[in-house]
């Protein structure tokens, strides 16, 4: 068990170090550079390898870093200059995104919504690069679903929140103006799927309007 601790806290700290590196790389606007999407791919492997053990995955240390392999994922597939080639780092940042714990409310939360976008970019790519109709339809009724589950979360924990405390703290303040963000996008893109690729243009122009009322 102790080397296994230490083979785990080895690969934290590798982890945080690729971290570091890589938001300067981007802060310097190389996120495009062949170096850095070279160590973003090393980066990717060495979450993959961390998270894809059953047990320490159990760990809330390791568990968390399901977001920043969302995170990595999605900053692979904009750098990808074809867009089909986006489509597999779209699955995986979908992927982990859903992973992230409930833990953490806000965490969880703003891991789902990211989800949410990630998949967005990928049906809207896959119909882009001339993908099944039938396919696209499919994924699109999927999604909308999907969206609406997040939209009653979201409305549930603002709920729950508000209620709590008749004046809510500076970071609270913060967490609800942005769950009404997330929760707001989230009901604008189940209105622009099902206009543009569910046929339901009427139905989604009408919802459209009642938007700015309900968030």
């Amino acid at each position: 068990a102790g080397r296994e601790g230490h083979k785990k806290d080895a690969m934290l700290n590798g982890c945080a170090i690729y971290r570091r590196l890589l938001t300067e790389k981007d802060e310097q606007g190389q996120t495009s550079a062949p170096k850095t999407l070279a160590m973003r791919k090393e980066f990717v492997d060495a979450l993959t390898f961390l998270l894809g053990d059953a047990e320490w995955v159990k760990d809330p240390k390791v568990c968390i870093w399901y977001v920043d392999l969302g995170e990595q994922c999605s900053k692979s597939a904009n750098a990808q200059s074809a867009p089909e080639k986006r489509i597999p780092d779209y699955q995986e940042g979908i992927k982990a995104y859903r992973l992230v714990p409930q833990t953490n409310q806000q965490t969880y939360m703003y891991s789902q919504y990211k989800a949410l976008s990630m998949e967005y970019d990928m049906i809207q790519t896959i119909h882009d690069t001339g993908g099944d109709t039938a396919k696209v339809s499919a994924m699109s009724g999927e999604f909308t679903k999907r969206l609406g589950e997040y939209a009653n979360q979201v409305k549930a924990a603002i709920k729950q929140l508000t209620e709590a405390s008749a004046k809510l703290s500076d970071a609270d303040t913060r967490y609800l103006v942005a769950m009404k963000y997330w929760g707001a996008d989230s009901a604008f893109l189940c209105d622009v799927v099902r206009c543009e690729y569910l046929n339901l243009r009427t139905q989604a122009m009408d919802d459209l309007d009642k938007l700015p009322a309900q968030w």
